[in-house]
């Protein structure tokens, strides 16, 4: 009988055919430019699946199916979106009628949230249906899911990604299914019906104004996260230290969150004896939770492997983690096409992935090390287990995604995990208590903060260990290296063959490094770098071996400057010396910000020099027309 990692194949259809899908979905993604490769690919397919099918190979046959479908869902997903054609900002007055479907957060300067309905806009013939991201500063009016309105003002498609320390907007909105960001002018309220979701943001009003009493400011945001998914107030302090640590994952609505909820609500249930009254409560608690904290993607599938395991469990059906974990993978995917997109349900997907599948080897390998002979023994070697099984295959696509690859990972979760499962209990013991008594409340809140202090603390001390992580773009090829040297030692069943692999290890890694060379930075200009932006051109030049030339030239004359943070912090993070030549107000005003934290060699261009710079540089081109588009005004 054919195993993988101590699977036999039939255990894991849903596995293998998840996989085959993504393949599918990836390949047709990645080489999109190759207009014909779809129908080659399946056609190719079609003739595999009949082929096997007629030999009796069922498993490959059925494997070519998933594969198929990965390239049909390849074109079904693009099709819902339009894309931007142009690596800046493209606005477009607008007039949109709908209705708010979730208030992201609000203040009395501004509330953010997701609107879906009719956008009208003058160059488009027709009304499209879709969902906008929507800003509205200093509002007039008090705004609820649910309610109808009416609004004008600018819109736009979401930034595609052009520096590399860029916030990649295309990717972030496509996950969550919004194809437009708004800034709304004028709001008008058409009705406001007392739907499920105006009771619901009462509710998350509540417990953020709860949350506010019971802790300051900092503690409170982190509350809000693991309770609700809101995320917005969270500082850049504590996200980086989080990330440094390579735990960053508990400040997000995730499995972990899922499990103790669900464990909670496993106990409340025990009152009840009969097994179908317990699962129906059950399911009804966490879907009305998962309403509350609008659907995140990483706790909706958490949720739903959670159902299926206690459904298995009352009715005795038989199931392996990576079978149930594949399918609701698979099945979240084929009904909400854009998570693909969503990188929290990326992390989410590949954590109990990584589990499902690396658990029992790791587990296995500990056991030679922790015997089974105490229960505190045998709790660490599971959470160890837990821990690298999940980060092997999770480190890599943090590191790709953030540049930072965690070395204390591994030591920092075996901490920060259980103490976070104490916080997300405590802290919801505390805003439900404050209801009925608000100075016992208090007592769970200051064991709370005690708790989330002591995190901060241990990832503190931790991130101060000399070589405690790497950050930058060779983070991915590192975090790659190691993770393929853990799977590759713990998957031994024996000490011998222990000991040959890490001797392996220990004697290659070092050789791909020296060999390889991974200096690659993207802030090291080697020759020429152009970026378009939104007012000006960002043109970068080797001019030196330790100075490299800037020229800042405006897409516009006598334009109102605008913060452009990304090229601003780019700049910064250039190693060498600068020498920044501009031409207008927009080139100018990011000089002016870059002067306060770094110095340059600062050069204003007459319309002579630029000329003679230009035809130099850019023969034939006028540089601010590098982007042949014009901008509405």
């Amino acid at each position: 009988m054919r195993t993988f990692l101590e699977y036999r194949y039939s255990e894991i259809p849903v596995f293998f055919s998840l996989i085959s899908f993504l393949t599918g979905f990836i390949t047709i993604n990645v080489f999109s430019n190759i207009s014909y490769l779809a129908y080659v690919l399946a056609a190719i397919s079609l003739l595999i699946i009949i082929s096997a099918y007629i030999r009796k190979l069922f498993f490959w046959s059925f494997i070519f199916v998933s594969f198929l479908f990965g390239i049909i869902y390849a074109f079904a997903v693009p099709s819902t979106r339009i894309s931007n054609p142009y690596p800046i900002d493209l606005e477009f007055k607008a007039f949109c009628d709908g209705k708010i479907i979730s208030i992201k957060n609000s203040d009395e300067n501004k509330v953010n949230f997701v609107f879906e309905g009719k956008v009208f806009i003058p160059d488009f013939k027709k009304p499209v249906e879709q969902r906008v991201f929507v800003k509205y500063y200093n509002p007039s009016i008090e705004l609820y899911s649910g309610d109808r309105i009416k609004f004008s003002g600018k819109i736009r498609l979401p930034r595609k990604k052009v520096l590399p320390n860029e916030f990649d907007e295309e990717q972030y909105y496509a996950g969550q299914d919004i194809q437009w960001i708004a800034i709304a002018e004028k709001v008008s309220i058409v009705s406001k019906p007392m739907n499920l979701y105006y009771y619901r943001d009462l509710v998350r009003q509540g417990i953020k104004s709860v949350s506010g009493k019971l802790f300051d400011n900092e503690q409170s945001s982190v509350i809000n996260a693991i309770l609700l998914g809101d995320k917005s107030s969270i500082t850049p302090e504590i996200r980086q230290l989080y990330a440094y640590s390579g735990t960053a994952h508990v400040l997000a609505l995730s499995g972990l969150h899922i499990g103790v909820i669900s464990f909670v609500i496993y106990i409340f249930i025990g009152i009840f004896r009969n097994h179908h009254i317990k699962f129906v409560c059950f399911v009804l608690v966490l879907l009305l939770y998962n309403f509350i904290t609008e659907f995140q993607p990483s706790a909706v599938r958490a949720s739903l492997m959670a159902i299926m395991i206690l459904y298995a469990k009352y009715y005795q059906r038989q199931y392996t983690l990576l079978n149930v974990a594949s399918a609701v993978i698979l099945f979240s995917i084929i009904f909400s096409p854009n998570l693909i997109y969503s990188i929290s349900f990326q992390m989410s997907s590949l954590a109990i992935l990584g589990i499902s599948l690396f658990f029992k080897p790791i587990n296995n390998f500990l056991k030679n090390i922790l015997s089974d002979k105490s229960k505190i023994l045998m709790y660490l070697r599971g959470s160890i287990a837990i821990t690298f099984s999940a980060s092997v295959v999770l480190s890599p696509l943090v590191a790709y995604y953030f540049n930072t690859f965690s070395l204390i990972s591994f030591v920092a979760n075996l901490f920060v995990v259980p103490i976070f499962s104490l916080v997300l209990i405590s802290s919801l013991i505390a805003i439900i208590i404050s209801l009925v008594s608000f100075s016992i409340a208090s007592y769970y809140a200051y064991f709370t903060t005690f708790l989330l202090l002591l995190t901060n603390k241990i990832n503190q001390l931790l991130i101060s260990i000399p070589f405690s992580y790497i950050s930058g773009e060779t983070s991915l090829y590192y975090s790659l290296l190691l993770c393929f040297a853990i799977i590759y030692i713990f998957s031994s069943t024996s000490t011998r063959l222990t000991i040959s692999r890490t001797i392996v290890c220990i004697l290659t890694i070092p050789l791909f490094i020296y060999f390889s060379n991974p200096t690659f930075d993207s802030y090291t200009i080697k020759n020429k770098k152009i970026y378009p932006r939104n007012q000006l051109v960002a043109s970068f030049f080797r001019y030196s071996n330790d100075t490299v030339f800037v020229y800042l030239a405006d897409r516009k004359p006598a334009q109102y400057p605008k913060n452009d943070y990304y090229l601003v912090d780019y700049l910064k993070k250039i190693p060498d010396e600068l020498i920044i030549a501009v031409n207008g107000n927009a080139g100018i005003n990011t000089a002016d910000i870059l002067k306060e934290t770094r110095k340059f060699k600062y050069i204003e261009l007459a319309p002579s020099v630029q000329k003679e710079l230009e035809a130099k540089l850019f023969p034939n081109t006028f540089v601010s027309q590098i982007i042949q588009v014009i901008d509405e005004d």
